[in-house]
């Protein structure tokens, strides 16, 4: 059994959306997972018992897991620990009126939790709120030509972004990353007549999580809101929309 450890937290983090299956205002939440693998398993138990040693642990704990895969393997549901059952089902329906064995698709697996394991989460509550953000968000920049993060850029250096959601992506002439003039206080015109375009081909990286480009000559010395524009959804998949990101400080290009 491999040791494999992850980094857990505390606190249960829950996401909340809004449902898409009706009319009425009806939003359910989702918990991100806070998956604790083997190696944590291991270190749980040998908190209050030292009668095995670490090794000999993950030894039992892969003898269990190969005999539970060789019982599913001729077709038997197996309960697992007193916390549930895995079980064979066919993977999906049939289109027919009157099946034969032949039409059974293949086999999948499924879960039913035991009661002891249900009734352990019954005191378990959200304890923050994970951000289902939609728009691009530039989280911090970092000025490469200078090797410091901060919003003092060079004039005509490398810049990363990191955020969330980044990736410019959408064949519009206003989707791209964009300096837009601004007063002292960060106040710019909305209507992207003097705002200064970086375009999707002249970013060296970009992906939803980092982009790499170098200051266009047109961005001279001043100060700039930094605006992203982009149709990214994920992965592949783009928005019929373009969504919209203001970085939250004026940047100033020296």
């Amino acid at each position: 059994m491999n040791d494999k450890n992850n980094n857990l937290t505390d606190t249960v983090n829950v996401m909340f959306h809004a449902s898409s299956l009706t009319d009425k205002t009806v939003s359910y939440a989702k918990v991100q997972r806070n998956t604790a693998l083997s190696g944590n398993i291991a270190t749980e138990i040998l908190k209050n018992n030292k009668v095995f040693d670490r090794e000999t642990l993950l030894y039992v704990a892969g003898l269990y897991r190969n005999a539970v895969l060789s019982l599913l393997e001729s077709g038997k549901a197996v309960e697992v620990l007193e916390l549930g059952t895995l079980y064979l089902k066919p993977k999906k329906g049939m289109n027919l009126q009157s099946p034969t064995l032949e039409d059974v698709p293949e086999m999948t697996l499924a879960f039913t939790p035991s009661e002891l394991a249900v009734s352990s989460v019954k005191n378990v509550s959200a304890g923050a709120e994970v951000s289902n953000r939609t728009e691009p968000h530039i989280e911090r920049l970092y000025n490469v030509s200078d090797r410091v993060e901060g919003n003092l850029l060079s004039a005509g250096g490398t810049v990363r972004i990191k955020g969330q959601k980044l990736k410019v992506a959408g064949e519009s002439d206003d989707t791209g990353l964009f300096f837009a003039p601004c007063d002292s206080d960060g106040s710019y015109n909305n209507d992207m007549s003097d705002w200064l375009q970086v375009k999707p081909n002249e970013l060296v990286d970009n992906s939803a999580s980092s982009i790499l480009f170098n200051l266009p000559h047109s961005v001279s010395s001043g100060s700039y809101r930094l605006i992203l524009r982009t149709a990214y959804g994920s992965g592949s998949r783009l928005n019929k929309t373009v969504r919209c990101g203001v970085y939250d400080a004026v940047v100033t290009v020296a």
